[in-house]
């Protein structure tokens, strides 16, 4: 019977190498998280290899499923009907962005006013004393995103003294816009993949109904921010893709992701290296109006090298380091310090010493959490990394089985069965100053038990066999993107280059995700947020690659 499912025709060598690697990492995960450490055995093995089966079985259902679905034709009757007649009219994805957001709104209710990240307090009190005559600003959160938090938060609540209605006003218009970015990527699906009203009403629900969406919009922080314009970018990236080029030619769309573009890089940092190298593939491989992304390539690179710099300087922003990017180069190093500290040189030691605190690192190291080791960065000049990255190579030659550790610890949160729930408290905000903001702001008094009992749901949700993929973090951060990538490779090297359209999305993964300085710890769940937010759209895209395939393989042309 197994061997019925697992047919050649359906599953490709990419599946059964992604099968096998996921069974592997989602097995030893636990392990990781636990301890930091992992040791194979036979029943290792064994409990991999029944999830290998599992997880190929799943595969050639989904794939078949796939491939049926998009050549079924759904007469567009009762219900539907309606749906379609909705997408066809005019207002489409103002009415279908309102009915996303109606739908959340008892969650954003249940936790009013909205959960602050402590980054988010930390940007506050800057805005706050940089409008008091105090040049305090960091780059270490985007200045662009303190600027705006700052201007539509704190003149408000500092005249009334109502800091929760002015936070609760900004979780309205946060959510409302994530669910007019959620209404375009339905609209791009309905109007160019085309694969049916069923699907697009599915995906309609899926955004309307699923908690994570909602409990992710009602975070203030830089992330829930980045995320809902991302989506617009990369509706707008697809929309390229889709069109080979042609969609470059109207101003409007240039101008459009020009600015998306800009915004992007504007209030994430992330943003500048996912963008960048995307649209240099673009111009690599579209066959027409290449020329034409030039013009969003260049305005970012003016904002992030021109316009910033010369703000940063009139403003006088403090540079914020450079640990962010080295999370896991320094776990790897606390990690070797504390495993073979013995086989470090003196001169080792010395180069180490000027970027961190090497007598200290090894003992504050935690496998799953970058921000222990990270505190003791910056001792020396940026000249020092150069020495220190050599210093990390060569002892990564001789103790391997270290940095394997570190870095499996450290990536063992996207590749595991551990619950995905997006911050919904305020308990750790330690950048919260109450000389500026009361310490009350981040109590939520009336809604304190409303918010239990969502978190309560939440976690009910996640206990239940029957939703519970729905809530982990690896069915988002590894599953689903591995089923993209064994999509792509098994279908997607047809005449318009379907692979492009997962560049934004995998390097999303990769830099946003994979280098972030926690997996499973505090706020890591907001690393995942543009992920979760554009998997619709990814997995929409996919049916639509499928379906093509199979139409150009009946030309020929394939």
């Amino acid at each position: 019977m197994i061997k019925k499912y697992l047919n050649r025709r359906v599953l490709g060598v990419s599946d059964y190498l992604f099968c096998g690697l996921l069974a592997l990492a989602f097995t030893a995960s636990s392990d990781y998280i636990q301890t930091g450490s992992f040791t194979p055995s036979v029943g290792y093995f064994a409990a991999a290899f029944v999830l290998f089966i599992i997880l190929l079985l799943s595969a050639c259902f989904l794939c078949t499923c796939l491939a049926k679905s998009a050549a079924v034709k759904v007469p567009e009757r009762g219900f539907l009907k309606f749906v379609s007649r909705v997408m066809e009219s005019r207002f489409h994805i103002f009415i279908v962005a309102c009915l996303i957001f109606i739908c959340w709104l008892p969650a954003l209710w249940f936790l009013y006013p909205g959960t602050l990240i402590n980054d988010t307090w930390g940007e506050l009190i800057q805005f706050i004393k940089f409008t008091a005559g105090d040049p305090v600003l960091s780059d270490h959160h985007p200045v662009f995103d303190t600027f705006l938090l700052g201007a539509m938060i704190v003149p408000f609540s500092q005249k009334t003294g109502e800091w929760h209605y002015a936070i609760f006003f900004w979780v309205l218009l946060q959510s409302f816009l994530t669910s007019l970015a959620f209404s375009c990527t339905v609209d791009f699906v309905y109007k160019k993949l085309k694969p049916g009203i069923r699907a697009v009403l599915l995906m309609i629900l899926f955004y309307c109904l699923l908690p994570i969406y909602p409990a992710s919009t009602q975070t203030v922080s830089k992330d829930a921010l980045f995320s809902w314009i991302y989506v617009f970018f990369t509706v707008a990236y697809l929309e390229i893709v889709f069109s080979e080029g042609e969609s470059l030619r109207k101003g409007w769309f240039l101008t459009g992701i020009s600015l998306l573009s800009v915004l992007c890089c504007l209030t994430k940092k992330i943003g500048f290296y996912v963008l960048l190298p995307s649209f240099m593939l673009l111009f690599l491989f579209l066959r027409k109006n290449r020329i034409r992304l030039l013009i969003p390539t260049a305005a970012t690179v003016i904002v992030m090298f021109v316009i910033l710099p010369f703000v940063f300087m009139k403003l006088e922003v403090q540079p914020g380091g450079q640990q962010e990017k080295y999370s896991l180069p320094f776990q790897m190093t606390a990690r070797y310090l504390k495993d073979y500290g013995e086989d470090v040189t003196e001169e080792e030691y010395a180069v180490i010493d000027k970027v961190l605190n090497a007598d200290i690192i090894a003992r504050d190291y935690d496998p799953t959490w970058a921000d222990p080791v990270k505190r003791h960065y910056q001792k020396g000049t940026n000249e020092d990394y150069l020495p220190y990255l050599k210093v990390w190579f060569k002892m990564g030659f001789r103790h391997p089985d270290a940095y394997l550790a570190a870095a499996n610890s450290m990536l063992a949160g996207w590749f595991s069965w551990t619950e995905y729930a997006p911050l919904m408290d305020m308990e750790h905000r330690n950048q919260l100053d109450t000389q500026y903001i009361p310490k009350t702001v981040a109590i939520r008094y009336i809604s304190e038990k409303t918010a239990a009992s969502y978190k309560m749901m939440f976690d009910k949700l996640y206990e239940n066999p029957f939703t519970k993929l729905f809530f982990t973090y690896g069915f988002y951060a590894s599953i689903l993107p591995a089923f993209f990538a064994s999509t792509v490779l098994r279908k997607g090297n047809g005449r318009k280059r379907y692979w492009l359209a997962f560049i934004p999305f995998f390097l999303s993964l990769v830099l946003g995700c994979w280098m972030a300085p926690a997996s499973v710890h505090l706020e890591g769940m907001r690393y995942l947020y543009p992920i979760t937010y554009t998997i619709p759209l990814m997995f929409m895209w996919c049916v639509y690659i499928i379906e093509i395939g199979k139409q150009e393989n009946k030309k020929g042309t394939y």
